[in-house]
Parts: C-alpha cells; sequence; structure tokens
C-alpha cells in the first residue's frame, strides 16, 4: 500500500487485513493491481460464468480513480478498499444500528473468528459481482424514478429501533401474503385514513403499521432483495396515496392514544425507506437519496413527535422518542435539524428515578443517535452542543450507577462514549466505568472497551487515572472470561486496548496485569486476534532492560516469538471455501513484527550480555528463522510478489532476518562459551548460504520486473493497435506494423504445453511454421475471443484478432491433431480402403510409430479393438473402466481405472480419442519407470496444469482408502497425511508438487505408490 494514503475508516484493521489478502490472491501476477483479465478470472470462479466486457468495464469504472482521480484501467490497493467501503456501507443498510440493543448484541456475538471472517469475504465475494447483480434492479430503478423530489436535504442510511419479534417462515409467508392483498386494497385504506371516521381510519393505519412491519421481519438488506417486488409495492403505493401528511395529523388526535401510537408505528417504518440489497446509487429509493425520510419531515413530524415526550400515554412515548430516533439516525442534516428543534433536552429529562425501565431503553437508544451513534464522527470527537443539552452527563450517571439492566446500560454507555472526551472526569465515574468491565454482557464490554479506547486516544490526562483505578485488571478478566468462540469480537477490542497502552509507553503496567500470557495464548489460538496480540508483545520488548529481562527468562518470550513464525505462510481454509483459492498466504505484516520484537531483545542481550539471557537465542530459533528466509527468496513467482506488495516497505524482511541472524552470532561470539561458538558457527554457515540463494532470487525478481514491465507496455501498444482499425484491416507486408516488440505464445496440445516468442508483425504462415518445428508436425491453431467461443486461426486477419484478443502480453492457442478423428471412421477398419483416407491414417500410423512403443501392426490391432469399444470414435470414462477390468481380468481396482483414464485425457475433456488411447497405452505396457512415473502424475493432475495441489492429492487418496474397504478413514486424517507429506516433499514451498518433486518422492519413497504404477502389465 502506498504510504500516506489513509485507509478509509469503514473497516478496521483486521478486515483491513483481510481485504488485502483477497486483493494478493486476484494479483496473480504480482503488478500491484488488478486488471481486466485477473478481474474476470475471479468473476467467474465466483459466479461459474464468465463476465461480459461490458460488466468489466462497468466494474473497472465504478473503482478506478475513486482516489486519486487517475484512470489507468486498473485498480489500485487504495481504490479497491475505498471502493469496497463505499459498497459495504450502502449493503448494510438497516442491519447494523444499537436499535435492537440486546438482540443485536447477542446476534453479532454468535459467530466464531472463522465464521466472523467468512462473513467478512462473503461480502467481498458479493462486492465482485455486485454490478452484475445489479443489472436485476431496472425495474426498481424506473418505478422510483417519477417518484423522486428535489429536496436540499441528503444522506441517509438507516434501520428503526423496534425489536423485531421471531417470526416463524410460515409467519413471514403468510404476512407476505396478506402485504400483497393489502397493496392492492391500498386505495380503500386510504378513504377510510382521509374519512372522518377515526374508529375506521385506526383500523387502516394499524393495517398499513403491520404491512410496513415487512422490512422489520425480513430484517437484512439481503433478505428483502428477495422479496423486493412486494416491498417497493407498498412503499410505492404509501408514497402515492399520499398517507405521510395525514398520518402526521393522527399524532396530534391526544384523545385517541391508540391511534397515535399506530401512526408513530407508520412513522417508523416508513422513514429509512425499503432498504434493500443491491439498490443502485442512482435510483430514487436509494438511502443517500432520503426520498421516504423529506417526505416525513416535510409533513412536520419531528414538531409533533416533541410534543408527545410528554403524552400521558406510555406506548405512545416510547413510540415517539423510537421515532424520532430513527428518523435521525445515518444522517447529520436529519440529526442536526431534529437537534435544533430542542427535542434532545426533552428525551434527556425522561430520564428520571421513577422513569419505568421499558421508556428508559428507547429514551437512552435515542440519546445514543443523537450523541454520535450511526454517524461518522471522527476520531469520536465529542459534540459540544449535545453536551450542553446533557447537564454534565448527570443523567447518564445515575444510569450506570443505579440501573441493572443491560440494554439500558449499553444505550447509556454508548451515548456517554462519544460525549467523554474533552470532558474532566471524576474518579467515582472512572471507578464505576471499570468496574462494568466485569459486567457479564459482551455487548456492554465491547461498548465501554470502546469508550475507554477512544479516551486513551484522544488524550493522555486520564490514563493513569485509569491503570490506578484497575483499567487493565478488569481487562485480564474480561479476556480470561470471554475464552468462548462466540466473543472474540471483546478479545479483540480488549487487545486493541492494551496494544494501544503499550504503543503509548505503559509497557510495565501491562507486564503487572500479567496480560504477556493472555496475549501468548491468543497469538497461538486465536486467528483474528492474533495479529493484535503480537504487537502487544512487540511493544513490551520496547520497554526498559529489567521489563525485558522478565519477559525472556520468566515468560520465556524468545521461544514463543520463534513457534509464532510458522504462521508467516499459512493455507487459508476461509480462502479455499469462499473463492475457491487453494494458494498459500504470506503473513508479511505479522512477520515483521515478530522480527522488531526480537531485535528489541537482542538490543538488551547485546547490553546485558549475560549467557543466560543469550542461551534463549538457541538453534531453534535460528532453524525457524532459516525456514522463513528460505521461503522468502524461493517464493519467488508472480504470487509472492503479489503478496510482498502489501507489505510496509524498507528494508526486506529477508535481510531483517539476516542481520539479526548476524546479531545472534555475534552475541555468542562474544559469550565464548562452547555451545555459543558452535552456534555462532552454524548461523554464520546458514547466512553464506541464504547470500547465494538471495542473489538468485534478486536475479530472478529482476527478470520478472522486467518482464512485467514489457509487458505492460506491450498492453498500451495493443490497446493502441486496436484503436486503429486501418492498421489490422489490411495485413499486407508493404503496410506491416511498425511496432517494436514481441508476444508469448503459450500452446495447449495434449498435456505437452509449451511457448515461444514471437515477433507482433508476425503473419499466419510464419507461427503456423514455428509451432509446427515444436511439436515436429503442422497442428491446426485455435484461441478463445473476448465470447469465449473457439475461433480456428488460419488467415493472416484472424491473427490479428487473436493478438487483439490476448491480455497482458500472452496470447494462448489451443492445438488440434489434423488426424484427430482419423482413427474414428469405418474406412480406417483393418488395413485400410477409403482411398486418400488412408493414405492420412497411414499418415498418422508413421506419427505414432515414432511416438510410441508399437509396430504398425500393433497399431492396426490396436484401431480396430478401439472401434469395436468406442462410440463415434472416443472412448468416454465407464467404457474405459469396463474395457479394462475385462482386459486386466481383475488385475485393476475400478478406482485405478479411472486414474488411469484421467492420465490418458490429455485435453481433460472426459473422453479420449485414438490418439490417446495408444500413446497412454504405449506408456502403461512398454514405458520405463519415468515415463509410468510421468503416468501416475498426470492421473493426480485433474485439471491438468502440470501441478499436483493438495486437493487434488487428498481426492486421490480419500479414493484409495475408500476402494480399500474396512473400517473408512476420517477426512481430517487424510488432511494430516497430505500436510505431512506436502512439508517433506515440497521442495520450493509453493504449495503444489511437480513432475520433479514428485519423481525425487517417490524414489527417496517419501510418497509410495501401489505397485499397479511402477510394474508392468
Amino acid at each position: 500500500m502506498s504510504e500516506g494514503k489513509a485507509v478509509p475508516s469503514a473497516f478496521s484493521p483486521e478486515e483491513i487485513r483481510e481485504i488485502k489478502k483477497v486483493f494478493s490472491m486476484v494479483d496473480t501476477d504480482g503488478s500491484g493491481c488488478i486488471d481486466a483479465t485477473e478481474l474476470s478470472k475471479i468473476i467467474t470462479d465466483l459466479t461459474k460464468e464468465k463476465p461480459s466486457q461490458d460488466a468489466l468495464q462497468r466494474f473497472i469504472q465504478q473503482v478506478d480513480g475513486n482516489v486519486d482521480g487517475k484512470k489507468d484501467g486498473k485498480i489500485q490497493l487504495e481504490e479497491f478498499i475505498t471502493a469496497l467501503s463505499h459498497w459495504v456501507k450502502a449493503e448494510n443498510v438497516g442491519s447494523s444500528t444499537p436499535a435492537r440493543s440486546r438482540k443485536r448484541a447477542r446476534e453479532s456475538l454468535v459467530t466464531s473468528p472463522r465464521e466472523a471472517r467468512a462473513k467478512l469475504h462473503k461480502k467481498i465475494a458479493a462486492f465482485f459481482v455486485c454490478f452484475k447483480q445489479s443489472s436485476d434492479f431496472e425495474s426498481i430503478r424506473r418505478k422510483f424514478t417519477s417518484l423522486e423530489h428535489k429536496s436540499t436535504t441528503q444522506g441517509l442510511k438507516d434501520d428503526s429501533h423496534k425489536s423485531r419479534e421471531k417470526k416463524s417462515e410460515a409467519d413471514i409467508k403468510k404476512l407476505l401474503e396478506k402485504c400483497e392483498n393489502a397493496s392492492t386494497k391500498m386505495s380503500q385504506f386510504a378513504s377510510a385514513i382521509n374519512g372522518n371516521d377515526l374508529k375506521k381510519a385506526l383500523e387502516a393505519t394499524w393495517i398499513v403499521a403491520d404491512i410496513l412491519s415487512i422490512v422489520e421481519i425480513l430484517h437484512t438488506p439481503e433478505r428483502r432483495f428477495k422479496h423486493s417486488e412486494v416491498i417497493i409495492k407498498i412503499f410505492s403505493r404509501v408514497k402515492e396515496m399520499l398517507l405521510i401528511p395525514r398520518i402526521v395529523l393522527f399524532l396530534k388526535e391526544v384523545e385517541h392514544p391508540k391511534l397515535q401510537y399506530q401512526a408513530a408505528r407508520v412513522l417508523t417504518y416508513y422513514a429509512p425507506g425499503p432498504r434493500i440489497a443491491h439498490t443502485p446509487t442512482d435510483s430514487a429509493i436509494h438511502p443517500d437519496k432520503m426520498l421516504h425520510k423529506k417526505e416525513v419531515i416535510r409533513a412536520n413530524a419531528i414538531e409533533t413527535l416533541k410534543v408527545l415526550l410528554i403524552s400521558p400515554s406510555l406506548p405512545v412515548l416510547k413510540q415517539s422518542a423510537i421515532a424520532l430516533g430513527t428518523i435521525a439516525s445515518y444522517n447529520h442534516e436529519a440529526r442536526d435539524y431534529i437537534i435544533s428543534q430542542s427535542v434532545v433536552q426533552k428525551l434527556y429529562n425522561l430520564i428520571t428515578p421513577s422513569t419505568p425501565l421499558d421508556l428508559l431503553r428507547p429514551v437512552t437508544w435515542a440519546l445514543s443517535i443523537f450523541c454520535g451513534h450511526t454517524h461518522d464522527c471522527k476520531n469520536h470527537e465529542p459534540d459540544y452542543k449535545i453536551v450542553g443539552c446533557l447537564e454534565g452527563l448527570e443523567k447518564f450517571n445515575y444510569i450506570i450507577n443505579r440501573i441493572d439492566d443491560p440494554e439500558t446500560l449499553v444505550n447509556s454507555c454508548c451515548a456517554m462514549s462519544y460525549l467523554l472526551p474533552g470532558i474532566d472526569l471524576h474518579k467515582s465515574v472512572i471507578r464505576r466505568l471499570c468496574e462494568l468491565l466485569r459486567y457479564p454482557n459482551p455487548s456492554l464490554q465491547t461498548v465501554l472497551i470502546r469508550c475507554f479506547t477512544d479516551l486513551i486516544s484522544l488524550e493522555t490526562t486520564h490514563i493513569r487515572d485509569f491503570l490506578d483505578l484497575g483499567l487493565l485488571t478488569n481487562i485480564q478478566s474480561v479476556l480470561k472470561s470471554s475464552t468462548s468462540s462466540s466473543e472474540f469480537n471483546v478479545r479483540l477490542r480488549a487487545t486493541e486496548l492494551v496494544s494501544i497502552l503499550a504503543e503509548k509507553g505503559y509497557t510495565k503496567d501491562v507486564i503487572k496485569a500479567d496480560l504477556i500470557p493472555s496475549m501468548v495464548y491468543l497469538v497461538f489460538n486465536d486467528e483474528f486476534v492474533r495479529f493484535v496480540a503480537m504487537k502487544v508483545i512487540k511493544y513490551t520488548t520496547r520497554g526498559q532492560p529489567d521489563e525485558s529481562r522478565y519477559l525472556v527468562k520468566k515468560q520465556d518470550i524468545v521461544k514463543t516469538l520463534a513457534n509464532s513464525l510458522s504462521f508467516f505462510k499459512m493455507y487459508d481454509s476461509v480462502l479455499r471455501d469462499v473463492y475457491n483459492y487453494y494458494g498459500p498466504t504470506f503473513n508479511f505484516t505479522f512477520i515483521e513484527d515478530v522480527v522488531d520484537a526480537l531485535n528489541n531483545l537482542l538490543g538488551v542481550a547485546n547490553q546485558n550480555m549475560s549467557v543466560d539471557f543469550i542461551n534463549h537465542f538457541d538453534m531453534e530459533i535460528i532453524d525457524k528463522l532459516n525456514t522463513v528466509i528460505k521461503t522468502l527468496v524461493s517464493e519467488v513467482d508472480d504470487e509472492m510478489l503479489a503478496w510482498g506488495d502489501q507489505r510496509d516497505k524498507g528494508v526486506p524482511v529477508e535481510q531483517e532476518i539476516k542481520f539479526m541472524m548476524l546479531k545472534i552470532a555475534e552475541l555468542h561470539e562474544k559469550a565464548k562459551t562452547p555451545v555459543c561458538m558452535h552456534i555462532a558457527k552454524s548461523v554464520k554457515r546458514l547466512v553464506r548460504e541464504f547470500e547465494t540463494l538471495y542473489k538468485k532470487c534478486e536475479l530472478k525478481r529482476k527478470r520478472q520486473l522486467e518482464r512485467r514491465k514489457k509487458q505492460s507496455q506491450l498492453q498500451q501498444s495493443t490497446k493502441a493497435l486496436n484503436s486503429t482499425n486501418q492498421i489490422w484491416g489490411g495485413f499486407d507486408r508493404s503496410m506491416s506494423l511498425d511496432v517494436k516488440g514481441t508476444i508469448t505464445v503459450k500452446c495447449f496440445f495434449n498435456g505437452d504445453n509449451r511457448s515461444l516468442q514471437v515477433p507482433l508483425d508476425v503473419n499466419f504462415k510464419s507461427l503456423e511454421r514455428a509451432v509446427g518445428l515444436k511439436y515436429g508436425r503442422t497442428l491446426i491453431m485455435t484461441y478463445e475471443d473476448n465470447d469465449g467461443d473457439k475461433m480456428t486461426i488460419e488467415s493472416d486477419a484472424i491473427l490479428r484478432k487473436a493478438f487483439q484478443a490476448a491480455s497482458g502480453g500472452l496470447l494462448k492457442i489451443y492445438l488440434v491433431n489434423k488426424y484427430k478423428s482419423v482413427a474414428i471412421s469405418a474406412d480406417w477398419k483393418g488395413n485400410g480402403g477409403g482411398g486418400g483416407k488412408n493414405t492420412v491414417f497411414q499418415g498418422m500410423l508413421q506419427e505414432l510409430q515414432f511416438e510410441t512403443h508399437f509396430s504398425p501392426n500393433d497399431l492396426r490391432a490396436l484401431n480396430r479393438q478401439f472401434q469395436k469399444s468406442s462410440m463415434n470414435g472416443r472412448l468416454t470414462k465407464s467404457q474405459f473402466v469396463k474395457e479394462f477390468q475385462k482386459i486386466l481380468q481383475g488385475k485393476i481396482t475400478n478406482v485405478q481405472a479411472v486414474q488411469l483414464f484421467n492420465s490418458f485425457d490429455k485435453s481433460k475433456d472426459g473422453s479420449i480419442d485414438f490418439r490417446e488411447f495408444v500413446i497412454g497405452l504405449s506408456v502403461f505396457y512398454k514405458g520405463d519407470l519415468e515415463e509410468r512415473l510421468q503416468l501416475c502424475f498426470d492421473a493426480y493432475d485433474e485439471n491438468g496444469d502440470m501441478k499436483i495441489d493438495k486437493f487434488e492429492f487428498f481426492k486421490i487418496l480419500e479414493a484409495t482408502f475408500n476402494s480399500q474397504g474396512g473400517v473408512p478413514v476420517e477426512k481430517e486424517m487424510i488432511e494430516k497425511l497430505v500436510d505431512n507429506t506436502f512439508d517433506e516433499v515440497d521442495l520450493d514451498v509453493d504449495g503444489c508438487l511437480n513432475f520433479e518433486e514428485f519423481k525425487k518422492a517417490v524414489m527417496t519413497r517419501k510418497i509410495i505408490l501401489d505397485s499397479f504404477w511402477t510394474r508392468k502389465i
């Protein structure tokens, strides 16, 4: 991420880290940006359908340039985070207010860290396809275009306060049917509401409130999206009938409190609008348009609701507070307007010792909205016009000291958290807030921790008071009590607070509160909190020398840091499940924190020169450091470059580790004990090995960067050529392209994949000749156009189109043998026949005789047998298995036969032709050991990418174990076996096995193959 650019505040640091993972995963070429090709791949993987060029361009146009204003056709990391921030914020409309405080808090905590990460990644995955989905919203956009009104008030996203009751699916279905029927009778309800019979008006208003409450029962934007037509119809009918002004008048019917209550309900549900997911930003019902809230405000609802805050009817009073909070939420202008009407003072005056709890809950919730909740308050700085209305927060102090209701405490503490910075706090208030941390309510603990975090971040005047009055002791209690997976959010916020204190230099207090063991536990047991806990450890190692000695000798922190190095390279199950990504992730920020902490301790060791201290830096930590730097210098492909681009700039982390290892060697040399001298010698040897490897790595990286630069230049050239139809139109030697540069052509032919560099002005005949020389025969060339169709290249004009369809300086062509369908015709059965066709068949036999171990007679006999067994000249998997079982008479299992078919099927199209059959059979019966190992490798490599990944290896082992009968082998055991095997044989640590690694592992018996693959039958 570029320096000097702030990350949008819509995401927490933990969420930003997850977003960076996705960006690195999508950025397959490691260029530091996402281009159209990479975007197309991730969308295709997610939707199983290739997006159109229009959809891709729509996505890129929405994201590209939204940070720096520069539109280059590519998506930078900052642009990606900013666009994702806006989208998630819009999609969360109506799903994340404190309105349903107790229930909402409980719902937000009933997930594990893994489920929380999965939820975030599902939102990111939805973001990639949102522009395609939004096209389904065209009918909704059209419906409301005529309803948009001009107004100066802007921006609102909200959900109402009222707690929704639990509804079964049957209840929801029943309500939907009721809503559909009622929406068709809206004119009758309008007549009743506008009539003089208040009894009928009450009945009609009640029904309208009930059908509008569908937005509460379908409580998330995604759920409402599924029934968007019904919901849109309801809201549009209410608006068309002009019911809101009349509903507001009902609020003044003081002699009819039931009518007042139902009218307030209608406004509560109607004001925020339908709040449906995937609503286009240019739609009139998008929350930013504030279509429905403007209508409510224009009808003078605020002034009338304010009067009802002194109503003698408790239900009316409660619903009025809820309605005011709903209208104020998520919009500064609406909130400021209501504040200007002196509503806050009236709400605050309702807090008295005699106020019933049922009223305190909605009142404190509404006050939390006015104090800043649901609004973007920068740095949570207090709004002093609110502070002036609340008389020194005395009534909130009364609540936190006297009220024992979790929902009211949460609302009050939430309100106070926006007002306390800058206010002179009495120690009794601080003490009580610290004590409330022990209250067994995760949602209250989260609010209080956020309050302390804001106070400590914005000012330092009260920090010592907080510490002296037991803040860290209570935080330790919170961490020990919140051990369940559902309370990870509490642990995360508590750890962040400790991290801030440690960074500010209060390391002695952190150590004294015995928080280091808790941080160590979180590093190894909580995947979401791990990174923050490591920062706490890093900051504490910056303390005084005696504190560092305590950490090393009493807490064995060096060993902890050494063991945590294993979290650098990991395989993320969440990315696998959401994006089908099986590659590794690299946690650079985490490893840099570990290295910083170790360097801090080495500085103390250099001053102290205690042998006991130095001996903690033993060969165990050296070996683990060496593993990390080997991973860093061996992972030099585009994948590693993509992950490395997201780490902090400066000295490469591998060089930092090298310098640290040299420091360790120097300290051991100074200690001069035999063990220390041995360690020093070993470390220096490892550093020399690293330097040799690093030089090779740097050369390779340099070449990769040069290749990337050339590809970028080529893309620009190609774009320029694409826009000049005249140049491409008449390809002629006298009008040949004046373009200096080459393009990479990747050829795919029956599993034999090769590449070559050709000049951009190459003609068709030259390219056909070059490909023919590569394979020793003339082959048909095809490419995939922008619509995903395979097109045959047979002229210069089509070749130009193929170059236009290429991206990233790479053209993929798929080769087809001209004789592929020869053997499937009856004309070639036996020894010939068919005149000219027989000549072609004889040519194919000559090629196969050269490529296989079979004689011409063998090939003719095999062709006759193949024709008997196949249909239309191709063998399917089931036909192949059946025939092989018959031929080998039980010497091969079904699983082995299927694996053999997979190795024969070089084109990976689910069937084999005569050429594939003969070439595979030749290796199976007469091939040498290496050829048979290649055959086995091809069987394991299901997708034909010339690598075996963990998933492919797992599937083979699972099928093999299941075919043997007996007690089934658990998946966890197979996964462990796969991990252990890859740890031993994956020499370049790329998460896959190439053929050389596979062969070496078999030869050294680290992978044991069934003798079926190695013996000749």
